[in-house]
């Protein structure tokens, strides 16, 4: 298929011409490592979600206090 073989074409020009990769797994991190030969200190690995111990609002009960 032309159009997909452009296509990868690009992706692999994107990846290694840019300054950085982020990712948000170590697996995903691997893959871009081992499929696109990129050097490990050219891709980190940003995880998805907030600390919820860290930026709690209120406590259990308060919400609780509040829904009720």
């Amino acid at each position: 298929q032309p159009r997909h073989s452009l296509l990868l074409w690009q992706e692999r020009q994107a990846l290694r011409t840019c300054g950085l990769i982020v990712t948000n797994s170590v697996m995903v991190k691997k893959q871009v490592q081992k499929y696109y030969k990129i050097h490990q200190d050219k891709v980190i690995t940003v995880y998805n979600g907030v600390d919820l111990e860290r930026f709690t609002p209120c406590s259990k009960e308060m919400r609780h206090r509040i829904r009720s």
